[in-house]
């Protein structure tokens, strides 16, 4: 069959001497898997639509074992987010988690939405939020999950009013809500163990974050 459809880069890899492995999640289909013949050649039209970060329109066709790249058309490269090295780091943790809270071909339009919603918002939002921009999409994806911190809260707690304007707000009103420091921390260790919990499993992107000031 061929199919059709928006998606998200979520990871490429080298496989053989000039294919490429790629993970994206798409609009209509979820998470696929997707192999790109020849997409590393020199004289290859596809690689610089295949790159993670990258919104792209692909065409495939699905095969007795795997599915095969057939065509790619960049959508937006999120260019200015990327010539920014914490900005593409923060872009990169988004895409790992939503890679690590997907199965392949269980498509969610709201997990599809938030992930482009977020690397726009990556390219807009001053320094100084992008820290905060990050902890909003961790409990809004929690929250598409089914598994939302609001669950293990007091509803008469501060925490638990705080959240529930997280994750119901719209970013942009979001963005604008004022965080003290004590905030920030709890609101910080809380999104840590949640998603300790909901993965069991190291983020390795995250651990790279931790290291930026």
């Amino acid at each position: 069959m061929y199919f059709q459809d928006q998606a998200i880069i979520l990871f490429s890899q080298p496989q053989r001497e000039y294919d490429l492995l790629i993970k994206a999640y798409t609009s209509k289909y979820g998470k696929i898997i997707l192999k790109a013949r020849g997409a590393q050649k020199i004289i290859s039209k596809l690689a610089g639509h295949l790159q993670p970060i990258t919104l792209s329109e692909l065409n495939w066709v699905s095969g007795k074992s795997s599915h095969q790249l057939t065509g790619a058309e960049t959508i937006s490269s999120f260019s200015n987010l990327k010539k920014d090295i914490v900005r593409t780091s923060y872009a990169l943790y988004f895409l790992e988690l939503v890679d690590l809270s997907s199965q392949p071909e269980h498509p969610d339009q709201k997990i599809f939405g938030l992930l482009i919603s977020f690397l726009d918002w990556l390219e807009k939002v001053p320094p100084q939020k992008l820290k905060i921009t990050s902890l909003i999409f961790i409990y809004k994806l929690l929250a598409i999950l089914g598994l939302s911190p609001l669950l293990k809260k007091n509803p008469d707690s501060d925490e638990f009013k705080l959240l529930r304007q997280i994750i119901s707000a719209p970013t942009v009103d979001t963005l604008e809500l004022n965080f003290s420091e004590k905030n920030l921390v709890h609101l910080s260790q809380d999104a840590q163990q949640f998603l300790s919990e909901a993965f069991e499993v190291e983020i390795k992107t995250g651990e790279f974050l931790k290291k930026i000031k």
